[in-house]
């Protein structure tokens, strides 16, 4: 893994770089960086109220090297996850079961692979890279456009190193697809983003309000060539995370909350959306599906796991305006998706829309009544003009290859993904039922482990 400036570029190579200083052998122009590279540092220190142990050289490399680095450590931290099997099964089931239900929902194309060699990362778009094993900031000079550009690419790298070597962010492990690492990744991402731009507000004279500023970024990253679900995880590790830090550093006039959040990050997205509830006691409750018995004999399951507020925000933003999709997704209490598929062979696909007979499920469990009415006001605009799906009911739309089906309860709510329309429409109606039907008495005894399926 790399810590990432993914804003920083701007989404087109050059073959040579516009800021003369990044143009020459690569030698040359890392020996210019330096004595910038020093400034930077030092003023990153003074704004962060941190200091260095071991500063981080500056090294210069093309986007296809710097990919190489990235596949490099992500092999790196797989050849580590080996020693513990069983977690790594876990996670390499996660991972494939949630790139599964993003494929089947239309935020992923068909295509989207597993694995460091073909999965998107944005690498070939950023500026910057921190390559944490090495303590080095790696700078792709096709992608500088201008001298302001790199200034504030370099603050933000600087600020990961800085903050590496004060709190255990875990670097290697950013990438994981669980709840609780996408909400330390953001985190992560988030102090750097904040960092970046309160360098360019004192550094650089940029006048633009730092919430402006930041939120700003939502549609710059939105124009990025990448798939909708790549664009979206982006904008909540720097977007909804720097404005989560930014909140944080407000609230305490300082560093200390922000500090404490690097230290102890939230244990899901809800607490990032929504930074009045950090720190708070307030946990999700677990969530059942209660569907197992109904594919057990013709199905296999790939995975599942958690649902936090953020998958409910990004599927409805798909289609709906942002308002609503926001409002939609408020009150998330609880979530769990689930993706199989057929025991059967499968045929070859022969193109985007073909048939796969994958079933997909997505429940939601929500604090209010209003709350599961306000994410079925928001799912027609998703199917419509996210899916650009047939209407065939209020609860049933039909895809170019299966059938979307949306389930109500009075604190539930499901979205459900299949080849046949009997099948999408009592998967979602049973699971929504079972996710609202949460057994209060456990959850005064306390937070337990969700069953599966």
């Amino acid at each position: 893994m790399i810590a990432l400036a993914a804003i920083g570029g701007t989404g087109a190579s050059r073959d040579r770089p516009a800021v003369p200083m990044l143009r020459g052998p690569h030698v040359r122009v890392e020996t210019r960086l330096q004595p910038m590279a020093r400034t930077i540092a030092r003023r990153v220190e003074r704004l962060r109220g941190l200091r260095f142990d071991r500063p981080p050289r500056v090294v210069v490399m093309g986007e296809d090297r710097l990919a190489k680095v990235g596949r490099s450590l992500a092999r790196r931290a797989q050849r580590l996850e080996r020693m513990h099997p069983v977690r790594l099964g876990a996670r390499r089931r996660l991972e494939r079961a949630s790139v599964a239900l993003d494929q089947l929902a239309g935020l992923l194309p068909p295509e989207s692979g597993f694995g460091p060699d073909t999965r998107p990362t944005g690498l070939d778009r950023i500026g910057g890279a921190f390559d944490y094993p090495r303590n080095r900031i790696i700078v792709v000079p096709t992608i500088i456009g201008t001298r302001v550009q790199l200034e504030y690419t370099l603050a933000h790298e600087f600020t990961h190193a800085l903050e590496s070597q004060h709190f255990n962010l875990r670097l290697g492990t950013l990438t994981h697809p669980s709840e609780a690492a996408s909400a330390r990744r953001a985190v992560v991402e988030g102090s750097a983003t904040l960092v970046q731009d309160l360098y360019q507000h004192r550094y650089l004279h940029d006048d633009v309000p730092l919430g402006e500023r930041i939120d700003g970024a939502r549609s710059l990253i939105g124009s990025n060539p990448e798939p909708y679900a790549i664009n979206a995880q982006a904008v909540f590790d720097y977007v909804d995370g720097a404005e989560f830090m930014l909140h944080l550093y407000r609230r305490a006039g300082g560093w200390d909350l922000v500090n404490r959040a690097l230290q102890s990050p939230p244990p899901d997205s809800t607490q990032i959306l929504h930074p009045n509830l950090w720190p708070g006691t307030a946990r999700q409750v677990p969530v059942r599906l209660g569907i197992a018995s109904r594919l057990r004999s013709g199905w296999h399951r790939i995975g599942g796991g958690p649902a936090g507020e953020e998958r409910a925000l990004v599927i409805l933003l798909a289609g709906a305006l942002g308002s609503e999709a926001e409002t939609g997704a408020s009150g998330w209490r609880g979530g769990r998706f689930a993706v199989w598929q057929p025991r059967s062979s499968r045929r070859q696909c022969t193109g985007p829309g073909c048939v796969t007979g994958d079933v997909g499920v997505v429940a939601f469990r929500w604090r209010h009544r209003d709350d599961a009415s306000q994410f079925r006001l928001a799912v027609p605009a998703y199917t419509t003009l996210g899916l650009f799906a047939q209407v065939l009911s209020r609860r049933a739309w039909k895809l170019s290859d299966g059938y979307v089906a949306l389930g109500t309860a009075p604190r539930g709510s499901a979205l459900a993904f299949a080849p046949h329309r009997h099948l999408a429409d009592w998967l979602a109606t049973r699971s929504a039922r079972s996710a609202s039907a949460y057994d209060v008495q456990s959850e005064r005894r306390g937070p337990t482990r969700a069953r599966q399926g």
